[in-house]
């Protein structure tokens, strides 16, 4: 008999079929994990309408992050605070990105109970601890930086300040977002936390330093005349425009609604109009830097034109007209243009805030100055219990009802439901959900999606274009004929 020169066979995975029995225990564990993984506190209840909560980070310098989360009422556009029974507090909104979805969040902050003080600094005892949250590192750095050694500091962070289990709170809270950046104090942009040197200063530091640099126009002109001696610069603005941070959707609305924004990457800050200011000069010598480089092969694997950092240093510019205090006067853009074309380099965690995110940017999903009483279309308001299907569903019918056109079944934008193997495993499903043929996914656009961004064009443009091409579209779904559509739902 001619030997078995077959492979082995591959042990079973659960996605690739294992046995029943074998499931079963792979789900009961999961499970059992993801109890564990989220700590044990239990949030107090706030009106989810009209207050929101705020971490305070208890003064210290080593030991676990220890902290208190109290209710603070939201101002209403009088002044006046919108609760009858909480007050309005300071904060400072903290801008940053979650992280990888398979980080199993492992770093423990001890949650004490709200004591009811509030302009004193405190020390708590074991007798005031409510329960744990387990964070992943990105945030444990980010509020590791904010504790200070002898003051209390209070911040607003999503993942602690809303009750993410809590589907009828989260929906509530996301539609009040553009209020809890308004009303910050400051916003802090996390760049996260570095690790490398750069010479004897941290690249961190280095790499402010030249953005700072770049400022002055005839240094600028300098820096460009002198592609060798620049050419450790150049790097670690690429680099740093590669940061995670720069490819999350929700970050254009963190920045364009806040009143006074800075950068905090390690232990290093610059503000935000210094960093927007340099990465926009970078970026109108980019094709000269690029072509009078001594390192060629760092342009040759990213597109720096096609990067979040590109599109987000002047948001305000391209989305509203604003006063000179600083208050929305004008929305310039409808839904459309922003979901499917405008934010493309901008991913989201989940993707229902492809939409979701950019709801208060649109000059067509809110109620107008003219008319602020109006109810907004219940198709696009936040609601995290629906199908995604569904969600993309509702928001391309809203689209075709507003355009007139088919245009956007043409625009590839699309997010699928990616999940981590762990939560796969839970709930008994694969980790991405499939979509039907007629939602046109991301994948399919000009770049790609936003992970793949530094690698530069991977497809041709839509056939019927975006705001980059207004005014020379080739190409209409519908031939000028009034739409028509019906979408299945799965509800």
């Amino acid at each position: 008999n001619a030997p078995d020169i077959r492979p082995p066979p591959r042990r079973p995975t659960y996605e690739s079929g294992a046995p029943g029995a074998v499931r079963a225990r792979f789900q009961t564990v999961a499970l059992a994990i993801g109890k564990s993984a989220t700590g044990t506190y239990e949030h107090q209840p706030i009106d989810i309408n009209r207050e929101i909560r705020i971490l305070r980070i208890q003064h210290g310098t080593t030991g676990d992050l220890e902290c208190m989360l109290f209710p603070s009422a939201l101002q209403l556009s009088n002044g006046q605070t919108s609760s009858t029974t909480a007050k309005s507090y300071p904060y400072i909104a903290l801008s940053y990105a979650w992280g990888d979805p398979d980080e199993i969040a492992s770093n423990k902050i001890t949650i004490y109970k709200d004591t009811g003080a509030r302009g004193v600094t405190q020390t708590l005892t074991g007798f005031n601890q409510s329960g744990t949250f387990l964070i992943h590192d990105n945030l444990k750095a980010a509020l590791l930086s904010f504790r200070h050694p002898t003051k209390d500091v209070s911040v607003w962070v999503d993942a602690l300040c809303i009750n993410q289990r809590n589907k009828i709170e989260k929906n509530a809270q996301v539609a009040r977002m553009h209020e809890v950046y308004t009303q910050a104090e400051k916003v802090c942009v996390w760049l996260g936390k570095c690790k490398f040197q750069y010479g004897i200063a941290t690249i961190e530091r280095s790499t402010f330093d030249f953005l700072q640099l770049m400022l002055d126009l005839q240094q600028l002109d300098e820096l460009v005349a002198d592609p060798e001696g620049a050419a450790g610069g150049w790097a670690m603005v690429v680099k740093l425009m590669k940061n995670r941070w720069f490819s999350r959707r929700w970050v254009i609305q963190e920045l364009a609604l806040s009143r006074d924004a800075f950068v905090r990457w390690g232990r290093e800050d610059l503000v935000w109009k210094d960093f927007a200011d340099s990465i926009a000069l970078f970026m109108t010598r980019y094709e000269e830097i690029k072509r009078t480089s001594v390192n060629p092969d760092i342009y040759k694997a990213t597109d720096a034109r096609a990067l979040g950092a590109n599109v987000i240093v002047h948001p305000t510019v391209n989305l509203f007209r604003k006063s000179n205090e600083g208050q929305i006067e004008q929305r310039l853009l409808p839904l459309e243009i922003l979901v499917s074309s405008l934010l493309l380099p901008f991913e989201a965690t989940e993707p229902r805030d492809t939409i979701f995110a950019v709801l208060m940017l649109a000059n067509d999903s809110q109620p107008s100055f003219a008319n602020p009483s109006a109810t907004p279309d219940p198709r696009i308001i936040p609601d995290y219990g629906k199908c995604l299907v569904d969600v993309y569903a509702d928001f391309m019918d809203y689209c075709i009802e507003k355009s007139q056109s088919l245009d956007i079944l043409c625009r590839y934008w699309a997010a699928v439901q990616t999940i981590s193997k762990l939560e796969a495993l839970k709930k008994g499903k694969t980790s991405t959900e499939k979509m039907p043929t007629w939602i046109p996914l991301i994948e399919n656009s000009a770049f790609g999606e936003p992970r793949y961004l530094p690698e530069g064009r991977a497809n041709g443009d839509s056939f019927v274009g975006g705001l980059e091409r207004m005014g020379q579209q080739v190409y209409h779904a519908s031939a000028g004929l009034r739409a028509w559509h019906e979408f299945g739902t799965r509800n």
